[in-house]
């Protein structure tokens, strides 16, 4: 727990670094180079002070003026190389991150959408491809989220692979809420006829769907981006059924983060994506085809 607290301490310390060096680095290091520079000019305007200079040091004063503006120079330089260094070495920190509390997002599914959102609108062009895999339970929250990014222009020269439970498995299965079979069923139509009735639109934009159903517990579900960016949960259970995972926490991990802890997470999400992806069957639907079409994944 004190581990803890100091890390947290620590980081907060080292934000306020980061965030002073970067706004004020540069300024702060030119305003005392012109200080003492400008503060020299004046006292050897006064004859005591020429005097005094020139009897301490035994020099002539053109030579003492060109040492000490030497000094200056190479101060300003050094504090600049400094935090150049510091900037440098807190950008690594952020990377690697000092507490694992950082990549927790505690606001649910809705919540994530809002980081996913995000990360869509970082693409420099609308026509650089974006891959989305989603591991879902019943889809509840996916059909709402498409329409927002089509309002959003975001629906653009992506591919969006959906992996969802199967109808059937729910029926069969006591571990799951009865109901999820109809919900299920009923967000699975409503995805479709959003299809249909864009399917110019969605052809024209290089829009994919591609969905899924699987067939064993879901252990595992969240978002992956293309990027790198990757949210992911894990199933709770709620005596002795799954719950529905509406306030999830989730693990995000970010494009840049390499750590071994990023590696091991990637690879979990991909090992229960492959599995999710590996049934029989796949239903492919896009703005290409008019109707769906069944083949092997």
């Amino acid at each position: 727990m004190k581990n803890s607290k100091f890390r947290k301490t620590l980081k907060k310390f080292i934000n306020e670094i980061d965030s002073w060096s970067r706004e004020t680095r540069d300024g702060v290091i030119l305003i005392i180079t012109v200080f003492f520079a400008v503060l020299f000019i004046i006292l050897l305007r006064i004859p005591f002070f020429r005097e005094f200079v020139a009897k301490e040091l035994g020099e002539p004063l053109e030579l003492v003026i060109t040492s000490l503006l030497y000094i200056i120079v190479s101060l300003y330089i050094f504090f600049w190389v400094l935090f150049k260094k510091i900037r440098m070495l807190l950008e690594k920190l952020e990377e690697t991150k000092l507490d694992f509390d950082d990549k927790l997002n505690f606001e649910g599914t809705d919540g994530i959408y809002k980081s996913v959102n995000e990360e869509m609108k970082k693409r420099k062009i609308l026509t650089d491809k974006v891959t989305i895999d989603i591991i879902g339970y019943t889809l509840y929250s996916v059909q709402p989220k498409i329409i927002e990014w089509k309002k959003m222009g975001l629906l653009k020269n992506i591919e969006i692979n959906i992996c969802h439970l199967d109808p059937s498995f729910i029926e069969n299965n006591e571990q799951f809420d009865k109901t999820w079979s109809t919900h299920l069923k009923m967000y699975l139509k409503s995805i479709g006829i959003f299809i249909k009735d864009n399917e110019l639109e969605l052809r024209n934009n290089k829009v994919k769907f591609n969905f899924y159903p699987y067939k064993h517990n879901p252990g595992v579900h969240g978002f992956r981006l293309s990027n790198g960016s990757l949210f992911m949960s894990f199933a709770n259970w709620d005596g002795g059924i799954i719950e529905q995972p509406t306030n999830s926490v989730f693990v995000h991990l970010r494009p840049n983060e390499n750590s071994q802890m990023a590696f091991r997470m990637r690879l979990l999400f991909r090992n229960w994506l492959e599995k999710s992806k590996s049934y029989a069957f796949k239903r492919r639907v896009d703005g290409n085809e008019s109707e769906d079409q069944m083949r092997k994944a």
